[in-house]
């Protein structure tokens, strides 16, 4: 998940930018939906074990988890 967070979010966020503007920060977690689904098929397919996602909406909710789990993750180490 690192690996495509990196490497490819970075330009969907890009072209994405007015759609993101537009729905207030929503479609974020469309894009990190396709960024979980596509770490998922990378590692089953390429090599051969790891999550599988059963489809959009899994991918939606796994995404809404991880985005909640480093909000908290973020705060808790954050320096004060």
């Amino acid at each position: 998940l690192g690996f495509v967070n990196s490497l490819i979010k970075p330009l969907l966020t890009f072209i994405s930018f007015p759609l993101t503007i537009l729905t207030l920060g929503i479609f974020q977690l469309v894009i990190n939906s396709f960024m979980l689904e596509l770490a998922s098929w990378l590692s089953v397919n390429l090599l051969g074990s790891g999550i599988a996602i059963s489809g959009f909406f899994s991918a939606l909710a796994g995404s809404i988890i991880v985005s909640i789990a480093c909000t908290i993750l973020g705060v808790a180490t954050k320096d004060a």
